[in-house]
């Protein structure tokens, strides 16, 4: 877990992106979030996973957040742009998770732009990039 903390709210970059690093996570991000604040996570999975594999990721990222930023990756591995976040979310919608919790932006970018943006004071923002050098700049240069 790489940690940012020079914005009003904490930012972790790190790249759980199966169900069994999603919840070997999850323990630390609850003891890390200060009392009131949310847990935004920007969430992806590679494509070449099985759809009831993506299904878990949405389901143990739901879990984890309270706000969920799905997004894709450039390489789909096969699969049709916005497959994998219908997947993710059909995931996260079985455990009951708030639809208007949930936020599709395909370009990882954009999504880490709309994570970082819906950061209140005090939050924890968890970035799970594909470009893990390009988010974390991303994060050095947000102005919040």
């Amino acid at each position: 877990m790489n940690v940012f903390s020079s914005h009003p709210f904490q930012v972790i970059v790190d790249y759980a992106h199966n169900p069994a690093g999603l919840t070997a996570q999850r323990g630390a991000l609850h003891q890390m979030r200060a009392p009131g604040a949310r847990l935004i996570g920007m969430v992806s999975v590679p494509g070449d996973r099985r759809d009831q594999d993506i299904r878990e990721v949405g389901a143990a990222a739901a879990q984890t957040y309270d706000e969920l930023y799905l997004r894709e990756a450039a390489d789909g591995r096969g699969r049709p742009l916005g497959e994998v976040t219908r997947l993710m979310q059909e995931g996260a919608l079985q455990t009951g998770f708030a639809p208007e919790r949930i936020h599709c932006v395909l370009a990882e970018h954009q999504a880490v732009e709309a994570a970082l943006r819906a950061a209140r004071p005090g939050d924890l923002v968890v970035l799970m990039p594909t470009d893990v050098e390009g988010v974390w700049r991303q994060v050095q240069t947000f102005v919040p």
